[in-house]
């Protein structure tokens, strides 16, 4: 029979055990990356280093955490969410560790308290760099806490080319090394910049390429934009869940009161220690101020996104569990008790993620559709031709290398190539764009108008969501696919012009009016008595060729002496006055108040749709904008 010594003693053990069947557990069951194109990129760069070495300096990817997870990369994205599972599950008996050296009372609980906040438990099921983060920093702050500081700062001075934000870190250190007399360690913080800067000479030829490469500098408005200062306070059930909110809140508090209660004592190991003040409280605190003021201010490349916080919730859960710890020992002097209520807080935190419905992670609505869109190319007869794209989770479907300039390209440097190397130099013929709302509006700055009116690409395939949704800069995300053709297959199909002069079956004709028109006498005016111009509308079937319509150019004369607002072309399917397709797209003039022509390409693939759907294209003008309109032109373009 187990004494209650030997349970002590195997609990921690037991309990590491459970974590990390749970990690694992989490992240065999979903194929794909919590973070988005983010989890997905580190993984691809890991993935990929073996055969491209200079991804082993990719600044972006992370050095570091390239060099580290690697070899775990080579059995694909299961291997790098296993070493990620590790990660987390070794910083929580390194929280366990820790707690020991700190006398907590019961200290393995804190492996509990360490492992189950829900945007954790969530960045363990992804090839994100967080997890490494957290690793490393608790361990270093153990090594710390016994002392060992030489390796403890060299491993610290790598801590930056895991996340950038091991820069701000370091200070904190370097702090407690000055507290504490042994200031000659500080110089060893330079180690990793020094190794890194001169390795990667000899790939850049530049050895200050830390900085010259660093892709988090300046603002980022015109992407990301800003936020709330408070945004990260205020997401504290997604970062934290309400249990370890609650205690973390506690734990600042019973923390900075036992500090003021035991100050004479604070470098002894009867007092609050400045390992504890400086590197667990005080790293948090910098790590989440930090993040909240890159935000508030958009700066370093901060979208706001909660799953940042994830590098330093192991420190909160360990300052969770000494509020708890504090708490339960001014309350009851009874072990049983204590035990009983900590048991039943860690019962709390490890079903708070599940019962909010955080886990188990499944496929964002983004990524089912651009698996859809993988899933369609591999069984397309385009499947080994070359590809241009930007929305990460791709190359994971397809499986191929991004990285082999020979077969992939990305969009950001499709036009770019071509003004270099000219069309055919930078574009073979039949190669694949795929071009997506996310990635390729924002970070590529290629819009849809761009392919769509360009004569050497034809659309071949559109994908959308069965339910719309907004995808960043507010955008409806879909997917488009187009092939590098030669210019003379592009063709009109058919087309069909109205100069206003009479309604010609034309809906909402109520707006059109006798005046100084582009062309004739007539014209439509709209104003804030006019919500929607004149409606175009045609049953499919009654169009032309409609089962090989590609796409549907909507062209008009635009007079406007003021700034629309708001103002969109619309274009619709419906059948049984149920909507099958939405699209609408911003009217944007120019700024002279005379006639100006408005172009505006939709990507419609009609042999989606039931002959007997109809089709619509107008005007909606919601904020009441006042503008003039003739001339309407619809064409149908067909390949």
């Amino acid at each position: 029979m187990k004494t209650d010594t030997e349970l002590d003693r195997k609990l921690p053990f037991i309990l590491t055990i459970f974590i990390f069947f749970i990690y694992l557990v989490s992240a065999l069951k979903l194929d794909g990356s919590y973070g988005g194109g983010d989890g997905i990129r580190h993984f691809l760069v890991s993935r990929w280093s073996w055969q491209h070495p200079d991804l082993f300096l990719y600044h972006w990817g992370k050095p570091f955490f390239t060099l580290i997870t690697s070899p775990f990369s080579q059995f694909g994205l299961t291997g790098i969410k296993i070493f990620n599972a590790l990660a987390g599950t070794i910083t929580s008996f390194l929280a366990y560790l820790i707690a020991r050296k700190l006398k907590f009372a019961n200290p393995e609980w804190v492996i509990v308290f360490s492992a189950f906040a829900p945007i954790y438990m969530m960045c363990i099921n992804s090839g994100l760099t967080e997890p490494l983060f957290a690793l490393i920093l608790t361990f270093c702050i153990y090594l710390f806490l016994t002392a060992s500081y030489v390796p403890a700062v060299i491993l610290l001075s790598f801590l930056p080319f895991v996340r950038s934000e091991g820069n701000l870190i370091i200070p904190v250190f370097a702090l407690v090394l000055l507290i504490r007399g042994n200031w000659k360690y500080i110089p060893l913080f330079a180690s990793g910049t020094v190794i890194y800067s001169i390795v990667g000479y000899f790939h850049y030829k530049d050895i200050f390429w830390i900085k010259t490469k660093n892709p988090y500098t300046g603002s980022n408005y015109d992407i990301y934009g800003q936020g709330e200062l408070l945004h990260f306070v205020k997401s504290y059930d997604l970062i934290l869940g309400l249990p370890l909110t609650i205690l973390f809140c506690a734990g600042v508090v019973i923390g900075i009161l036992y500090f003021m209660k035991n100050r004479k004592q604070f470098m002894t190991r009867e007092g609050f220690l400045p390992e504890e003040m400086f590197l667990i409280y005080g790293s948090f605190a910098v790590y989440f101020i930090a993040h909240s003021l890159f935000w508030w201010k958009g700066l370093f490349g901060s979208l706001g996104l909660e799953r940042a916080i994830a590098g330093v919730i192991p420190l909160a859960g360990i300052i969770g569990y000494r509020g708890l710890s504090l708490s339960l020992s001014r309350i009851t002097k009874t072990p049983f008790i204590s035990v009983m209520v900590t048991v039943g807080i860690s019962f709390w935190l490890i079903t708070y993620p599940f019962l909010k419905h955080y886990l188990p992670l499944k496929l964002e609505p983004e990524e089912q559709l651009v698996k859809e869109a993988g899933v369609w190319l591999n069984s397309s007869e385009y499947k080994d031709e070359k590809i241009f794209y930007l929305y990460p989770y791709f190359m994971h479907i397809i499986n191929r290398d991004p990285f082999n300039g020979s077969k992939v390209g990305e969009l950001w440097g499709l036009y770019p190539a071509i003004d270099e190397w000219g069309i055919d130099g930078a574009v073979p013929l039949n190669t694949v764009v795929l071009w997506d709302s996310h990635f390729g509006a924002n970070e590529a700055y290629l819009p849809l108008e761009k392919l769509m009116s360009d004569p050497n690409f034809k659309l071949i395939k559109s994908f959308r969501p069965e339910v719309p949704f907004k995808t960043l800069g507010g955008h409806d995300f879909e997917i488009h696919a187009f092939l590098r053709v030669i210019p003379s297959e592009l063709k009109i199909d058919s087309e069909e012009f109205y100069d206003l002069e009479s309604d010609h079956g034309l809906g909402n004709a109520s707006s059109i009016i006798k005046g100084s028109a582009i062309s004739g006498t007539h014209l439509s005016f709209i104003d804030q008595k006019t919500e929607f111009g004149v409606l175009f509308e045609r049953k499919i079937s009654d169009i032309k060729n409609f089962n090989s319509l590609k796409r549907i150019d909507y062209s008009f004369a635009l007079r406007t002496g003021k700034t629309l607002k708001n103002v969109k072309a619309v274009l619709s399917v419906d059948s049984n006055n149920q909507s099958l397709l939405w699209t609408g797209k911003d009217v944007i003039p120019g700024k002279s108040e005379e006639w100006e022509t408005v172009n505006i390409n939709f990507p419609v693939d009609f042999s989606e749709f039931k002959p007997e759907s109809s089709l619509k294209v107008y005007i909606w003008n919601p904020d009441g904008s006042e503008f003039y309109m003739d001339d309407i032109r619809i064409q149908f373009r067909n390949y």
